[in-house]
């Protein structure tokens, strides 16, 4: 019996729906170029998703694995990356029907890792490719985003964790900033400049007229925009986030990012894109 990934609600569902479209249509849209297409999930989990509706009910739904795998047209390689060994299980299962149309390749490896020599196989020359990005937090580097964006041939599906980059900026710092939350922010976010963006000092000082310490300025919409402004630093382009749950606390931001730097193929990829997901907003 298969392993279901219990995690989410509507909200992912919708994720996994504009995940579905946008392959959809960039292997029809390449189908008569003479690239090699290529599908890479770096949080493949097991195919299925078990999720929990607005009314309570729970179903199970299509992963994005499974979605990769049914799309058509096919891509010629699916590379499905995952950490937890009881996963890559499943996903083997899933894959073991062998299709003559495409080949699967399964990594039980570390996203960032293996991520990195997944960029370095990729050619830009003869190759083209979806990567979908989905930790449930912040597991992913900002290297690795680097390395995505380097390879001028990959089109990133991003689920941005807003909620978890907004619970390690804590509201108020009296003396020094945590050590272990500011390593992972600044492995996170590639940067040391958000402690200047995100804090100010506090106004009131001690008996030495020092400030005592410093207090967060931004809410998290404005953490999300200097996430974005970091990201088009290295993507030609980057779409505006779609903010998931639409309802509610925000907790995740969906984001395109294309390396190429045609303009022609990022204009497409928007307009795409932007089709997709204006349903949602």
């Amino acid at each position: 019996m298969a392993i279901l990934n219990e995690f989410g609600s509507s909200w992912t569902e919708t994720k996994l729906s504009i995940l579905k479209k946008y392959i959809s249509f960039y292997t029809t849209a390449l189908s008569k170029q003479p690239f090699t297409l290529v599908y890479i999930d770096g949080f493949a989990g097991t195919g299925e998703c078990r999720i929990k509706l607005s009314d309570g009910r729970k179903v199970t739904i299509p992963g994005s694995a499974k979605i990769a795998l049914q799309n058509e047209p096919p891509f010629k390689y699916l590379i499905f990356i995952e950490k937890d060994g009881k996963k890559v299980a499943a996903l083997k299962e899933l894959c073991e029907k062998k299709n003559a149309r495409y080949d699967t390749f399964i990594f039980h490896a570390d996203a960032n890792k293996e991520l990195a020599r997944v960029c370095e196989f990729l050619d830009k020359k003869s190759m083209r490719a979806v990567a979908f990005i989905d930790p449930f937090g912040m597991e992913i580097h900002w290297k690795t985003l680097e390395n995505l964006a380097a390879t001028k041939c990959v089109d990133m599906i991003f689920l941005f964790s807003l909620s978890g980059l907004y619970r390690q900026v804590e509201r108020k710092i009296k003396e020094d900033f945590d050590e272990h939350k500011a390593t992972s922010l600044d492995r996170f976010l590639g940067t040391q400049n958000w402690r200047d963006e995100f804090y100010e000092e506090e106004k009131q000082t001690n008996l030495f007229g020092e400030p005592e310490g410093y207090r967060r300025k931004l809410d998290y919409m404005g953490m999300l925009e200097f996430s974005k402004k970091r990201m088009a630093e290295i993507f030609p382009f980057i779409s505006d986030p779609l903010l998931l749950p639409q309802k509610g606390a925000p907790q995740f931001a969906l984001f395109l990012a294309v390396s190429n730097g045609n303009p022609k193929a990022f204009a497409l990829a928007k307009r795409v894109y932007a089709d997709i997901t204006n349903k949602y907003e």
